[in-house]
């Protein structure tokens, strides 16, 4: 599906989001960049615009994208080699739930707008645990639906009945955009994803919202030092008390 819509799935993400997907994604590199990563690894990288963006924001010069469209990546090493980033930058294709590096092999790793499309979630976050060093950060965004009543209902008429129209007019695939619709509303609430990231180890740094709630930042460390400042749950609400840095 994704080797399908390869051709134009940027200009789409730009035009569905009316181009907020790219401040999203320089946002959430920049928080990363805090942490100062050597080596990173971003997984589901499509075609490298996140890659790209955590170079520009980290410095980094050991970045490996890793996807399972070649189409996605063929796409990404034209940027790579039109940006000049080749030396810094290496794309591979490889799966997210059997990531292809050694234990403790990069600083830090993040998904951006791909852990949703995972086939098995569970296995993926055991892999980006596995090749994480010691103390390592994941950062993750995804998609996700608002919280305001107001701004819910708003949204949902645009994501139920506008979007998938256009994407699939654009792309001249109506079921990857039914798709896209549908794996965003099965998505786990925020709390309930923050549970799983921490049985898997990782314990939450930050945990927050962009724009009103359509996209959430998630960015854990490999178990190690566990702060008391974490994603408290309840019930169907979540409270927020981290930044850590």
């Amino acid at each position: 599906m994704f080797d399908q819509i390869a051709y134009r799935y940027d200009m789409i993400n730009h035009i569905l989001s009316l181009g907020t997907d790219r401040i999203w994604r320089r946002k959430a590199a920049g928080m990363l960049a805090r942490y100062q990563p050597d080596t990173i690894l971003d997984v589901a990288c499509g075609t490298a615009d996140s890659t790209i963006a955590i170079h520009h924001a980290t410095g980094s010069s050991k970045i490996t994208g890793i996807d399972i469209s070649e189409e996605m990546l063929q796409i990404g090493q034209k940027k790579v080699l039109m940006k000049q980033l080749s030396g810094k930058i290496t794309l591979t294709n490889c799966r997210a739930e059997q990531i292809c590096f050694a234990d403790s092999s990069f600083d830090a790793a993040a998904v951006l707008f791909g852990i949703r499309n995972f086939q098995d979630r569970d296995q993926a976050l055991h892999e980006m645990h596995r090749v994480l060093k010691p103390q390592g950060v994941l950062l993750i965004v995804e998609f996700s639906l608002p919280r305001s009543r107001l701004v819910n209902i708003l949204y949902k008429s645009y994501f139920l009945h506008i979007l998938p129209v256009i994407g699939g007019f654009l792309s001249g695939n109506v079921n990857a955009y039914r798709y896209f619709v549908q794996s965003v509303r099965e998505f786990p609430e925020p709390f309930r994803f923050c549970g799983q990231l921490e049985n898997h180890g990782f314990t939450i740094q930050t945990s927050r919202q962009l724009t009103f709630g359509i996209a959430w930042i998630y960015l854990v460390k490999k178990m190690g030092s566990i702060d008391s400042r974490t994603c408290l749950c309840f019930k169907h609400k979540i409270l927020f008390s981290h930044h850590l840095r």
